[in-house]
């Protein structure tokens, strides 16, 4: 039986930004409520250093789940530094960065939305 969506269904959104000698890409897996994933990896056609590989993958990850039209969210990311950026704890210094944070605007669309440091 294929799933439904159900209002107040929580749905997780791991992410990552593996970065390696082939160059850099991003990972995505979505759990719906019931356990089922989608799993997604895009190689970035652009050169990116490891922290903003992390932060277009939250991007990408954050408009996939938008266009499933969910809506309650909980994000793991295994950086520190953007889950901290994000949420505001750490500022933004370098240019790069501080463009990639229009990522929090994305996370206004749903309503709820949180961000956690996922360890291992």
């Amino acid at each position: 039986m294929p799933w439904q969506m159900v209002h107040g269904d929580i749905w997780k959104l791991f992410v990552d930004g593996p970065l390696n000698y082939k160059g850099s890409g991003v990972g995505i897996i979505l759990v719906v409520p019931y356990e089922t994933t989608h799993e997604h990896a895009l190689k970035l056609n652009f050169s990116a250093l490891n922290n903003e590989a992390e932060y277009d993958a939250l991007i990408v990850g954050l408009k996939i789940a938008k266009g499933l039209d969910i809506e309650d969210l909980v994000v793991y990311s295994d950086s520190k530094l953007v889950v901290n950026q994000v949420s505001g704890e750490y500022e933004a210094r370098n240019v790069r960065m501080k463009k990639r944070l229009s990522c929090k605007s994305f996370a206004t669309v749903f309503s709820l939305c949180n961000l956690f440091i996922e360890s291992g």
